[in-house]
């Protein structure tokens, strides 16, 4: 496989073109959460790999060449992937022709309920009530990326929730300088008066 993520949170994967070929593309599995695939040319008719263990809350977004079945994990780990499975603007490449995401036996792509968004590339059928949604198939959606919308989304309110600090005014030059000046008398103050005591314990010890 080119990249696994296992018993992981939220980590991203971005911009990758493979070039090696291996039997298995971007992968999750073991209780992974959170990861996102973004912008993933994979290798020609390729294969994603949900590698069971209930991996959840996967984002593949902008992802191409590749379809759903043929992954891997053992049947006492099954489903190969858990909920919120989301493909966002997925390009089929190769695979089926149709997809029982839900079966009574064995297969190559058990998964919880997944999601389609904007899925191009080949048409294909699914089973009915074992998927979430197939919204807009063989056309490409807006936001072309789900990540990068959210995250615009999220850094916006994250702007507007932060406290609004007000500077203080700047002072007039000559008020800048009024203000040195004072501290320095006030250092040759400081400095005339610890002399002065110096000066009297001189004395005193004479």
């Amino acid at each position: 496989m080119a990249i696994h993520q296992r018993r992981s949170y939220g980590v991203l994967i971005k911009n990758v073109e493979d070039l090696a070929g291996h039997h298995h593309g971007p992968s999750i599995g073991f209780s992974n959460a959170g990861a996102v695939y973004l912008n993933y040319k994979m290798y020609p008719e390729q294969r994603i790999d949900s590698h069971s263990g209930s991996p959840y809350a996967t984002l593949m977004d902008g992802v191409r060449n590749g379809h759903f079945y043929g992954n891997g994990g053992s049947h006492e780990g099954y489903p190969h992937h858990g909920k919120h499975f989301v493909a966002w603007n997925f390009v089929l490449g190769g695979g089926p022709s149709s997809y029982d995401f839900w079966p009574n036996y064995r297969n190559g792509n058990t998964f919880a309920m997944p999601y389609f968004i904007g899925l191009q590339g080949n048409d294909v059928s699914f089973a009915e009530g074992t998927y979430a949604a197939n919204e807009q198939p063989l056309v490409a959606v807006e936001p072309s990326s789900l990540f990068e919308a959210q995250l615009a989304l999220r850094l916006l309110i994250a702007v507007s929730e932060l406290p609004v600090v007000v500077p203080e005014p700047e002072l007039p030059e000559t008020e800048q300088v009024s203000e040195s000046n004072t501290g320095v008398v006030s250092i040759s103050i400081f400095m005339v008066v610890i002399f002065g005591l110096l000066c009297l314990r001189s004395k005193r010890l004479n």
